[in-house]
Formats: C-alpha cells, sequence, structure tokens
C-alpha cells in the first residue's frame, strides 16, 4: 500500500513498518503451512490404523485440526488480501491486531498437532540450568522437534532434542543463507544470523531463514552505543522473535540495563540479551594494544561479572573461559561459545578455539559453529557429525 503523504509518496518509516508487516505475513504463512504438514502426517497415522485411506474414520480431534486449519488458511488470505489494499497507517494498524491474534491461534493449533506427532530419539541434555524445564532427568530440555514423513518439524510441542549448536549463517546473500539453514536445521537447534547479512537485508532475512522451519535464530548484532540509542535497537527487533541478541559487555552497566528491560516488553517471547565479553579473535597482545592491561581471562570475567549484574541472561564467551565462568557465575547464566572448531579443522581467525565435545563438556550451553560447516562440501554432514560428537 502507498503511503499517508501527499502524492502517495512512501516514506522512510511506511516502509519500515510495510517491510516488517510482510515479514510477519511471512511468518505466518510458515505455521499454517507447518500445521498442513503435520495434518497429513496424522492423517496418514489414523488411516493406517484404522484400514484403507478412504474408508478410515477421522478422530474428533484430528477432524477438528483440519477444520482450524482451514479457517487459518481463509483468514491468511484475507490478511495478505488486506496487505495489498492498505493505504493508510490506521489500515496498517488494524491490520497489525488482526496478524497478532490469527498467528497465536496458528501457533496454538501447530502446537496441538506436533503434541499428537510420533518423535524420533531424544538428544542428551544441556549442563544443568536454572530456571528452565527440567527433563525426569533433572537436567534442562532446550528444544523439541516432531516428524512427520522423515522430515524434522519444528515446534515447542514436540519431543525430540537437537543439538545444542547454532550455525553461524555468513552467508554472501540471502538465498544462500536460506540453504544452508535448510541442510543443517535437522541437526541443530539454532541458525545465527550475523551483522553483515541483517545490515544487506534487514529483517526480511530473519522471516527468509526461519521459513516454515520454525528454527530459532540467534541474531548476532552486538549492539554497543549510549542506552538509549542500544534501548531501542533492542525495541526495534522485538517482533522478529529472535531467541538470542548479543550486545557489548563494554558497554557499560546503564547500557545492559537498558537493553533488558526494552528486551522485557516482549514478555515471554523475550529474546535473551547476550553480552559479547572478549572477541575471540583478540589475543593478549590485542587487548594490551587497545590499553586493557589485563590477560583475555581476567578481562573476559571482570566484564562478565559486569554483564550478569547489570541484568544481562548471558554471556558470549571464548571456549577457553568457559569452565571459569560456570565456576565463578553458577549454573544459571547461559553460555554461548564461538570458536568452536571440529578436530582437524583449521582454526581461521579465531585465537582461542575448542572442539564441540571439548566446548560442551566444560560448560557450554551453546556451541556456534561457522565456517567448518558452512564451507564443507556437505554442510548437512558435518552439522550431522558435530551433534553426534556432544550426543
Amino acid at each position: 500500500g502507498a503511503g499517508d503523504g501527499a502524492g502517495g509518496r512512501v516514506s522512510a518509516a511506511d516502509l519500515r513498518e510495510l517491510t516488517e508487516l510482510s515479514d510477519l505475513l511471512a511468518e505466518l504463512a510458515g505455521l499454517v503451512h507447518d500445521l498442513s504438514g503435520l495434518i497429513v502426517g496424522l492423517m496418514t497415522a489414523a488411516a493406517g490404523n484404522g484400514g484403507h485411506a478412504r474408508t478410515f474414520t477421522m478422530p474428533a480431534d484430528l477432524a477438528e485440526l483440519v477444520s482450524a486449519h482451514q479457517d487459518l488458511k481463509a483468514e491468511q488470505q484475507a490478511l495478505n488480501a488486506r496487505f495489498a489494499a492498505a493505504r493508510s497507517r490506521q489500515e496498517r494498524t488494524g491490520l497489525r491486531g488482526s496478524l497478532a491474534a490469527l498467528t497465536e491461534r496458528a501457533t496454538r493449533a501447530v502446537a496441538a498437532a506436533a503434541a499428537a506427532v510420533t518423535p524420533q530419539e531424544a538428544w542428551p541434555p544441556d549442563p544443568p540450568v536454572a530456571g528452565q524445564r527440567s527433563s525426569s532427568s533433572g537436567r534442562p530440555v532446550e528444544e523439541t522437534v516432531p516428524v512427520i514423513a522423515g522430515r524434522p518439524l519444528r515446534g515447542e510441542a514436540g519431543v525430540q532434542r537437537l543439538a545444542p549448536v547454532a550455525v553461524a549463517l555468513d552467508a554472501p546473500d540471502i538465498d544462500v543463507a536460506a540453504h544452508w539453514a535448510t541442510l543443517v536445521t535437522p541437526y541443530v537447534s539454532t541458525v545465527k544470523i550475523g551483522l553483515e547479512l541483517y545490515l544487506r537485508y534487514g529483517p526480511a532475512v530473519v522471516a527468509t531463514v526461519r521459513g516454515g522451519s520454525g528454527v530459532r535464530v540467534f541474531l548476532d548484532l552486538k549492539l554497543h552505543d549510549i542506552p538509549n540509542t542500544v534501548a531501542g535497537g533492542v525495541r526495534a527487533v522485538l517482533p522478529l522473535r529472535a531467541r538470542m541478541l548479543t550486545i557489548h559487555a563494554s558497554g557499560g552497566p546503564a547500557m545492559i540495563q537498558a537493553a533488558h528491560q526494552a528486551a522485557l516488553g516482549a514478555g515471554d517471547e523475550r529474546p535473551m540479551i547476550l553480552a559479547v565479553t572478549v572477541l575471540t579473535s583478540l589475543d593478549q597482545h590485542d587487548l594490551h594494544a587497545t590499553g586493557v592491561a589485563a590477560t583475555p581471562a581476567e578481562q573476559v570475567l571482570r566484564l562478565g561479572r559486569l554483564a550478569i549484574d547489570s541484568g544481562a541472561d548471558g554471556l558470549v564467551c571464548s571456549p577457553m573461559e568457559v569452565s571459569m565462568l560456570r565456576q565463578a557465575l553458577g549454573p544459571a547464566v547461559k553460555l554461548v561459545v564461538p570458536g568452536i572448531r571440529p578436530a582437524g579443522a583449521a582454526a581461521g581467525d579465531q585465537a582461542r578455539t575448542m572442539t564441540p565435545a571439548e566446548a560442551v563438556a566444560a560448560g557450554a550451553n551453546w556451541i556456534v559453529v561457522g565456517r567448518p560447516v558452512t564451507g564443507a562440501p556437505d554442510p548437512a554432514a558435518v552439522a550431522a557429525s558435530i551433534a553426534a560428537s556432544i550426543r
């Protein structure tokens, strides 16, 4: 739709709003698509239990899901039409409210359908973290995935455990990033979108990479500015529903507190605010060159304590500091660890590296792997191998 300005000109604010609404509509379409796949799988299972597909009796709860899917699809198409016809901000505001309500209904329907899907083998749990939902063994459950016809289909109500790995999609363009995400999401819980890709494509890259899979997104923007600006940046990306969002711990207590308070605006769906301590590309010589007399480990611990005391949910740190931070800060702090290289892989520009199994054993909640996966001839096979190495 055109903007409110004279002559139908579209302002920058209008363009941002239209882009955001387009992304939200794409996510709704993904939910409706997932629901369709789940229903097909459930119908196949029901037919297998009750006789031939042409004669089986559809269970009442499945019939309700089919009816809900038909209603959701019709309303989704109506919202698409409203979006195309919207001319004023008032119309777009009304569309946003309808979109939020329909997305909530679609999410509940997908969860209900996913709960009935037969699970695959469970993944071993992460190191204990206070406040998380726990399995029967008392250890946390990170994410689950239902499976239809051998294809993992992600959702909060499923029961398969994925590897606590974030694959860094440092791709040259959005299509390559989406392709990599498609290849690795059967094996890992999260994909990471960095600053370059986000600056090039904006919020659209999140919806494109997530697609219909529902993979969790780690938005690695490393925000670092005055408190008010960082708070505004956090609020700007809340509609993208990222699982994790990074800021720089060196921004100071007020900035970290501002980021935390801004994230609370998303309620239960707020992103985890992760503070970056010392970049994994830096060694002691680099720190000294910037005026920091401490060793990397000392600086990481100093910034880590400051960040957690100021409201950050967790830290991004080198694998070499995981054990130290876990011991110093306790089990509730989330530790996300880049600089991971499978045995035999080149270190690249990472000065402080560790293998996936070593990092998880040291206490990492999530590990981040980039080029060893995305630069391989078969990214899916490498992702599966990393997942198996920390099983």
